[in-house]
């Protein structure tokens, strides 16, 4: 006799599976013209790399950049230091001293002042927030692609949150603080679920 409990147990999965699918072309035809709105319900930490974490986006600033240029000279001298004789030391320091004066002119002729990934990224959000789906898209602020990319064109993996809807549609913020900086997620309504920070663009690769 046929496992009839067995039976119900599949016919109830396949109905919560089709529950949980979103039906994107109905939802696009309804909310194209709302406003958008974000949110970070899924945002995905377990893939740092290739994607990043805020943190690493607030220390992304010019200032912090060139610090990181001038401690690398350092250490690259300081090594120099510990293989050369002590009559050369003086020559090595002065050479250090000339490399750090090019970077810190360097420096100050850019914006020393200038805002981290960060700040351009929530900059991003609130001039989109002014935009709807339709608008975005034709100012290029916004790209979907449908279907979450294929291996051969990213370094990233589909997330496994438990509540997750099928059927999304796939798609990034546009130039984030930078040309090919992108913030990437899917489209629910006039909603957009941050996923993750690709500050590298290895969400949807380029082809060269």
């Amino acid at each position: 006799m046929p496992n009839r409990r067995f039976k119900s147990q599949n016919a109830e999965q396949s109905q919560n599976q089709r529950d949980k699918t979103v039906d994107t072309k109905e939802l696009r035809g309804k909310t194209s013209e709302l406003e958008l709105l974000f949110s970070f319900k899924f945002f995905d930490t377990s893939q740092i790399p290739p994607a990043q974490h805020f943190r690493e986006w607030e220390l992304d600033t010019p200032a912090n950049n060139y610090l990181k240029e001038i401690l690398k000279i350092r250490d690259g001298y300081l090594q120099k230091i510990k293989l050369e004789d002590n009559e050369l030391h003086e020559i090595i320091f002065e050479e250090f001293i000339e490399e750090l004066d090019k970077i810190l002119k360097e420096y100050f002729k850019a914006d020393s002042a200038k805002q981290g990934l960060l700040s351009d990224f929530f900059e991003k959000l609130v001039g989109l927030s002014k935009e709807t789906r339709t608008t975005s898209k034709q100012k290029k602020m916004l790209e979907v692609y449908g279907d979450f990319p294929p291996n051969s064109v990213t370094d990233f993996k589909i997330p496994k949150f438990s509540d997750m809807p099928n059927g999304l549609e796939w798609g990034t913020l546009q130039d984030v603080g930078g040309q090919k900086v992108r913030v990437a997620g899917f489209m629910v309504s006039n909603i957009f679920y941050v996923v993750f920070l690709d500050k590298n663009h290895k969400f949807w690769k380029s082809k060269k």
